[in-house]
């Protein structure tokens, strides 16, 4: 990882550790409550961010950043952003529904959506976070961190880097994984 990213990511985890003390201290979080099991309001949430901020995105970065999303809640929030699998394909993390929503635009860009989708409010904010650090990144630099993670890898397990696969991300894997990193950028935050 790049110095860039690794100073982005360090942001990233540190607030969001944070942000997690803080409402586990004011006894506001409720499981399940800020979960959002649909993938189109993800998606389209993402879009409306990225078109407000200026940026377009094609399917390939869509994808990433559903990923991304999904990693990142699952570490920080011990439950899964939304119910679809992710499959650990040749250009990296796809989910098969939403790709499949979007594939008419091959490798264009996707439409924005006209108005700000509806996302339960510490979803949005969590989405914001996440947003502010990855979507600077092109497709194809988020589809080489993914490929030099543990949960990408071992989905792909023996394949050829060509080969398709069906094969889905482990949700425990990723959690784990993570975790791991946002833990070990705590540690650095705190030892510095």
């Amino acid at each position: 990882m790049d110095m860039k990213f690794k100073n982005k990511l360090k942001i990233f985890t540190c607030f969001a550790i944070l942000k997690r003390r803080i409402l586990k201290l004011s006894g506001t979080i409720h499981k399940g409550v800020t979960m959002s099991k649909e993938i189109k309001a993800v998606a389209e949430y993402i879009l409306w961010f990225a078109g407000e901020s200026g940026s377009l995105i094609t399917n390939l970065k869509l994808q990433k950043l559903v990923y991304y999303a999904q990693a990142w809640h699952l570490a920080l929030h011990n439950e899964p952003l939304f119910n679809d699998p992710i499959e650990a394909w040749v250009h990296g993390p796809v989910v098969r529904r939403l790709y499949a929503d979007y594939a008419a635009y091959s490798y264009g860009d996707l439409p924005v959506p006209d108005k700000k989708p509806f996302l339960d409010p510490e979803v949005e904010s969590f989405l914001n976070e996440l947003l502010d650090v990855f979507l600077p990144f092109d497709a194809y630099a988020l589809q080489r961190m993914a490929h030099s993670e543990d949960p990408w890898i071992e989905a792909r397990g023996d394949l050829s880097s060509h080969e398709p696969s069906r094969n889905h991300i482990s949700h425990e894997t990723t959690k784990k994984f993570y975790r791991s990193l946002a833990n070990n950028q705590a540690s650095d935050a705190n030892h510095s």
